[in-house]
């Protein structure tokens, strides 16, 4: 009798740490480029000392895209983009208020980011990436190419990865709070 009561108390405090241990971690924001995942780069510097910093947009869904001189999809993509951080800018959504566009480009070059930053509108933010900085966006990007794109929610939470046009506007009209 005395056996079976050390074995049950045992299997109950077993059992408690392992739930409490499963609702700590799972309560936890995870930093990561998947979606639920917390966008894992919180701040940027740009080459002009611009800054980024993702509590400046919290509470609003944000796209955060990383370009290239290489990436012609990108700059075909610019009109329509525009239109749906247009379209979209003071929209209620489920985990935010409002869409903005932030747009950073990851190419060496300063006479190019120039020459796209002119056609770039409809953006909150457009900087070139300071090359120090390089080591933190590397292993987000996870790309040869450092051209993707991630849709974030109102709390810095992934939501998409490497959306199409198409892809952004749907998940937007999901989100929104009719």
């Amino acid at each position: 009798m005395q056996y079976n009561r050390k074995i049950a108390i045992f299997l109950f405090v077993a059992i408690t740490f392992t739930f409490v241990s499963f609702v700590y971690r799972s309560a936890r924001p995870v930093p990561g480029t998947r979606p639920g995942n917390t966008f894992p780069v919180k701040s940027l510097t740009g080459a002009n000392g611009e800054r980024f910093d993702l509590r400046d947009y919290s509470g609003k869904l944000l796209l955060v895209e990383f370009w290239n001189a290489a990436n012609a999809q990108f700059r075909f993509d610019q009109p329509a983009m525009s239109k749906i951080a247009e379209r979209f800018g003071h929209t209620a959504f489920v985990n935010g208020q409002g869409f903005e566009i932030i747009s950073v480009s990851t190419d060496p070059s300063q006479a190019v980011f120039e020459e796209v930053k002119n056609n770039l509108t409809n953006k909150a933010l457009v900087m070139r990436i300071a090359e120090n900085e390089h080591d933190k966006i590397d292993p987000v990007l996870e790309s040869e190419n450092h051209a993707t794109n991630f849709l974030l929610d109102g709390n810095g939470k992934v939501i998409a990865r490497g959306v199409s046009l198409d892809q952004l506007e749907r998940e937007l009209l999901k989100l929104e709070v009719r």
